[in-house]
């Protein structure tokens, strides 16, 4: 694709709203812009799942908590164990295999989906990062591998540099990008990514977010 014909195609009113990664992979062959959006897709499902709960603005019961909890976990043990439970996750599987795509971006985010269910927001920036490397860091490496996965006889083969290295970077940067796109977005569906520790630095607290946003 050539930048006339990527601009032509692009839809600019979307670019306010779709991922910075699926921008940038539309320049990228068929066959490997289908698989990231494959991927992309089987993550953003169990994200949505944690981030429409926490949207309704109740106070997540404990029986919900745990049922969510045991969704993602099933979800995760399905991907690592390569039986897929529905079509989706045999296209997955597919795709994974046919890329060479280590299950771990899938453990991280499964973890930073938990982390989600468990608590509010952040106390600390430090732990923000943390956590980016599930929210972040693991869809930006999947982009990362599938940019530096090369064909050989019709085989894919691994990329030869660290993959998470690589993508940490760009991943973090797109996410804070993504955060202050969507402040008001998501802090009228009660998601907050301020850490605590950088509000109060800066004289701010939840609900001026709230007041801000509004």
């Amino acid at each position: 694709m050539t930048l006339t014909d990527f601009t032509q195609k692009l839809d600019y009113e979307k670019v306010l709203t779709n991922p910075i990664l699926d921008t940038a992979a539309c320049f990228w062959d068929d066959e490997r812009y289908e698989a990231f959006k494959i991927c992309y897709k089987s993550m953003r499902s169990v994200d949505d799942m944690v981030d429409n709960l926490k949207a309704k603005g109740n106070k997540i019961s404990e029986a919900d908590k745990q049922q969510l909890k045991t969704l993602v976990c099933e979800w995760l043990k399905a991907i690592d164990s390569w039986t897929p439970r529905d079509s989706v996750q045999k296209q997955l599987i597919e795709t994974m295999t046919k890329f060479k795509i280590p299950s771990w971006p899938w453990q991280k985010l499964s973890e930073a989906m938990i982390y989600d269910l468990d608590n509010e927001g952040f106390d600390t920036f430090e732990i923000f990062l943390k956590y980016s490397e599930g929210a972040a860091v693991a869809p930006g490496s999947i982009f990362m591998h599938l940019c530096g996965v090369n064909k050989d006889n019709g085989d894919y083969n691994q990329p030869s540099f660290d993959v998470k290295e690589a993508a940490y970077p760009l991943a973090v940067f797109c996410y804070l990008v993504h955060i202050v796109r969507d402040f008001q977005k998501d802090q009228n569906e009660n998601l907050n990514y301020f850490a605590s520790d950088l509000l109060a630095e800066n004289n701010l607290n939840e609900s001026m977010l709230k007041e801000i946003a509004a």
